[in-house]
């Protein structure tokens, strides 16, 4: 799929001041991106470690191995690339291999841009828009879902 043909819908969009640890890796339903806004610690994806600090964004697709470690504040986005699921709003908890059921994910559709881990330093403008897109989707206003939307489909085309 090509990411110009895809309406992402986001099931969750928030800010999470936590602990991020995990003794083990995890495999989630939909796309993720989070966006490290303090702290310090590290990322594990697909066996492979990376340090996060400040302003360090992450993408990948569904079904990808991970789990952190580190005390940080972070930006996550939740979502999948089509609409086929909108009416499922809450995220799924994401699920240790073992555990994991393929049949659960919220859509198969995938972009080909996204087909591995992206690990980086995010710009200005990527910030801006991350946050952005989280307080879009926090107004709760009868445009927010349009404009959530509207936001993560440019960050990737912009991303890609």
């Amino acid at each position: 799929m090509e990411l110009s043909e895809c309406n992402p819908y986001v099931r969750a969009a928030e800010i999470q001041p936590a602990v991020l640890e995990g003794i083990s890796p995890r495999m989630a339903f939909d796309h993720r991106i989070f966006l490290i806004l303090g702290g310090e610690g590290q990322i594990f994806i697909s066996g492979r470690c990376y340090p996060l600090t400040e302003g360090i964004l992450i993408l990948f697709p569904p079904e990808t191995e991970y789990y952190f470690r580190g005390k940080m504040k972070v930006a996550v986005l939740n979502f999948d690339l089509t609409r086929a699921c909108r009416a499922q709003k809450k995220p799924r908890m994401p699920m240790p291999r073992a555990e994991y059921d393929p049949s659960l994910r919220f859509d198969m559709t995938l972009a080909e841009e996204y087909g591995a881990p992206l690990v980086f330093p995010a710009d200005a403008m990527e910030r801006d828009a991350v946050l952005q897109i989280v307080a879009s989707f926090s107004a709760k206003t009868p445009y927010s879902d349009a404009l959530t939307s509207a936001a993560l489909k440019k960050l990737l085309c912009e991303l890609s």
